[in-house]
């Protein structure tokens, strides 16, 4: 999950072996949310108060509820991640009454990818270091094995 105050970038990591590049993509403090509760320890960090926007993108019920659950008054939580379909997450239904909190979806890929694409073209968004490894067809299903096992950022398959 990245997550924003007003002043600080947090990346918290459920697979501790993925810390070690976060402070590459701009993290000022690191989370090892396999160890520790994520939304006690970002309040720990910035003083009892949430953060206003927390991105997750792993896709699963336990870090979306982090997310969701790290948020300051007024704050937005994004789900990036793709979500298997079935899954539900439990939020407090009491919590959910605060108006100025939000849980939205983020996937418009039409959008999306054509601006991540300009962005990379000029020079403003470093996509290579998350390319880790640059697999074949025949590759794939290895692949999706180290993904489920946390080794490597992203693969990119040649055609």
């Amino acid at each position: 999950m990245l997550a924003w105050s007003a002043r600080d970038r947090y990346r918290c990591r459920y697979l501790p072996r993925k810390l070690d590049n976060t402070r590459t993509f701009g993290a000022t403090a690191l989370v090892n949310s396999a160890r520790e509760d994520l939304a006690e320890r970002v309040a720990q960090l910035i003083d009892g108060r949430g953060v206003e926007v927390a991105i997750e993108a792993i896709g699963l019920p336990k870090t979306i509820e982090s997310a969701y659950a790290a948020l300051a008054r007024g704050g937005t939580a994004v789900v990036a991640g793709q979500v298997a379909d079935g899954l539900k997450i439990t939020i407090d239904p009491f919590v959910m009454s605060d108006p100025k909190l939000s849980l939205i979806g983020s996937s418009t890929p039409t959008a999306d990818f054509p601006q991540l694409v300009e962005q990379y073209l000029h020079n403003r968004t470093d996509l290579d270091s998350l390319v880790t490894r640059v697999i074949d067809p025949q590759d794939i299903n290895e692949a999706i094995d180290e993904m489920k096992r946390g080794i490597g950022i992203r693969s990119v398959i040649r055609y």
